[in-house]
């Protein structure tokens, strides 16, 4: 018994079966947290205002090495690559959630 071939309708690229728009759910998100992650990079890059008074933020906890002695980097920076080492071992996993099934 032979059945007939099913044809898929043509779909463009990103396009899902949902009629409804589920990505402005998202869409806060991503603005808030691409905000932050442009606002920590210039921060981190930046090197200077880390301190306020007995304030210290938190991208240059703990104070390594204020004069830039012998780290010529800013301490940030090595946190920043921390935090997204750290969030790109975790999201590994969820990586096959946004691969097109075949």
């Amino acid at each position: 018994m032979a059945g007939s071939p099913t044809l898929m309708p043509e779909s463009r690229f990103g396009s899902t079966l949902r009629r409804d728009a589920w990505w402005i759910e998202i869409l806060p998100i991503i603005i808030v947290m691409g905000g932050f992650s442009i606002y920590a990079t210039l921060r981190a890059f930046e090197g200077k205002y880390y301190e306020w008074g007995p304030y210290l933020s938190p991208f240059y906890s703990p104070l390594i090495d204020p004069l830039h002695h012998w780290w010529p980097f800013s301490p940030a920076l090595a946190f920043a690559a921390l935090v997204t080492t750290t969030a790109r071992r975790f999201t590994a996993p969820f990586s096959s959630i946004l691969q097109p099934a075949r």
